[in-house]
């Protein structure tokens, strides 16, 4: 038999029913038909507890609902789609999530519902926010200082410098596509390399 339209393989039931990531299945409408136990818990909903009444909407911020119905259409246009949103938890505390949904057809091709997963980011995109805080604070510092500094990317592509370090090497730019080392004095790149 089929699991809510999705095959009936034993290992991807285990898989959407035991993941970590929050898995909901709706019908075409909207209103809910399954939540794994991660989603259950996230929304304070008790195994057993019937959830057919509530609507997939309610659990998504109000300004996010334009962004949840364009996840929706392009899954039913497409077949599957994916994208960054935020749910709700019981609390109304608002999750970031990536959600992946993938429509549900029939044998005849018509739409019968969705299956949605969604990943808790909120980790990544508060260490995101802490990295852009502390390069903040690198700039903020490096640009009160007297002293040439400059930074590069793992491909020694230039990323950033001071104007003293402009100064020093008597640029007003960074040359464009020129490698660091071509801002070095050729009387000092030798013992740089």
């Amino acid at each position: 038999g089929a699991y809510y339209g999705l095959s009936s393989d034993r290992a991807l039931f285990d898989l959407c029913e035991w993941t970590s990531d929050y898995v909901g299945v709706t019908d075409a409408q909207g209103r809910l038909l399954h939540l794994n136990p991660a989603a259950r818990q996230l929304l304070e909903f008790p195994e057993g507890e019937d959830i057919s009444t509530h609507s997939v909407f309610e659990f998504y911020p109000e300004h996010d609902h334009k962004r949840l119905r364009e996840l929706i259409a392009a899954a039913r246009r497409e077949g599957i789609c994916n994208g960054e949103i935020s749910v709700l938890g019981a609390d109304g505390t608002e999750v970031p999530v990536l959600q992946v949904t993938v429509a549900n057809r029939d044998a005849q091709g018509r739409v019968t519902g969705y299956t949605s997963a969604l990943r808790d980011v909120a980790g990544l995109v508060a260490m995101h926010s802490t990295l852009r805080e502390s390069e903040e604070r690198f700039r903020t510092l490096a640009d009160a200082s007297p002293l040439g500094v400059y930074r590069l990317d793992r491909a020694g592509r230039h990323i950033y410098a001071t104007p003293p370090w402009f100064a020093l090497n008597g640029l007003d730019e960074w040359p464009r596509g020129a490698p660091w080392g071509t801002t070095v004095h050729p009387d000092d790149r030798d013992g740089i390399w």
